[in-house]
């Protein structure tokens, strides 16, 4: 069915000061200059580790988000994630998903550090995975032992290149 959402507030990051989750749902070629402002929301975990770092979760298309947040913001901020549906934009403030499948989910997990082990599921993973439900949105912290998000964001990616591919080609949606 159709969904209307209005925005209630629209502020600047630094207004808002920190936070426990921030949410990356711009397209990946605004992201290098959205990555810097987003550190004022950026809260560093605790040293007796009671408190955990913001999680700052890209669900954009592509590989490097986490790696390009990264840089601008530090890793220990950036999780992996992504969302599995299809939408376009139709017109201006007019969003049209296609997916027609009620089994959508963001996915989302701690991302593998280079040379070391896969991530076990983090306390923030699984907070922000039970809020989700909660409110009725599909969530998944993919399994550490089947290559968690990581895995799942280059399942995505082997999935939307071909198709990509074809629409580029026809120059169609």
């Amino acid at each position: 069915g159709d969904i209307r959402a209005t925005p209630r507030l629209a502020t600047i990051p630094d207004e808002v000061g920190h936070v426990d989750y921030v949410l990356v749902c711009c397209k990946t070629y605004d992201l290098e200059k959205l990555a810097p402002t987003l550190l004022p929301l950026c809260r560093p975990a605790s040293d007796d580790g009671a408190i955990d770092a913001t999680a700052v979760i890209p669900l954009l298309n592509g590989l490097d988000a986490p790696a390009k947040l990264a840089d601008a913001l530090g890793a220990p901020y950036v999780m992996g994630g992504l969302c599995l549906l299809v939408s376009y934009i139709e017109e201006p403030g007019v969003i049209r998903y296609v997916s027609g499948s009620k089994e959508n989910a963001i996915t989302f997990g701690e991302m593998p550090q280079i040379g070391g082990s896969l991530p076990t599921e983090s306390a923030r993973a699984r907070w922000l995975k039970e809020a989700f439900l909660e409110v009725g949105v599909g969530a998944l912290v993919p399994a550490d032992e089947t290559g968690g998000v990581w895995n799942e964001m280059l399942v995505k990616f082997n999935r939307i290149v071909p198709f990509s591919t074809i629409t580029a080609v026809c120059r169609s949606g």
